[in-house]
């Protein structure tokens, strides 16, 4: 059984698909997802808390895209549950305010970083 890849772009799934998805990833299934594109889906801050809390489940995510979604200022925070085991993080357009407190966690927790493209633009 292989690896899996969901693009769920522009679907405006909101905060409330976010929530589904961590009810979801309970399933031996969900925890082989590789890629995660959820880019342009009206997701915020409570979004994507639920969505982290459930990411953790998928030891099999490299790659996660949360562009041009408003994650606001409480981001970071959810973010640091799942960012050591990413190797590609898209937040491009994401109103992301704390962007430096995430480079001063990867900073801080380098031998565990394995992040090799991280795409911060225009935030």
């Amino acid at each position: 059984m292989g690896n899996y890849s969901s693009k769920v772009e522009r679907n405006k799934i909101g905060n409330q698909g976010c929530e589904a998805f961590r009810a979801a990833v309970a399933g031996k299934e969900a925890s082989l997802v590789e890629i995660l594109s959820l880019s342009g889906n009206g997701i915020q801050e409570a979004g994507l808390q639920s969505l982290c809390e459930g990411l953790r489940k998928c030891p099999a995510l490299v790659s996660l895209d949360l562009s041009f979604n408003d994650l606001g200022p409480g981001a970071v925070k959810a973010l640091t549950q799942v960012v050591l085991q990413l190797q590609i993080l898209s937040l491009r357009q994401t109103n992301l305010s704390a962007v430096q407190d995430l480079g001063a966690l990867l900073q801080r927790r380098v031998p565990e970083v394995r992040l090799q493209r991280l795409d911060l633009s225009h935030n």
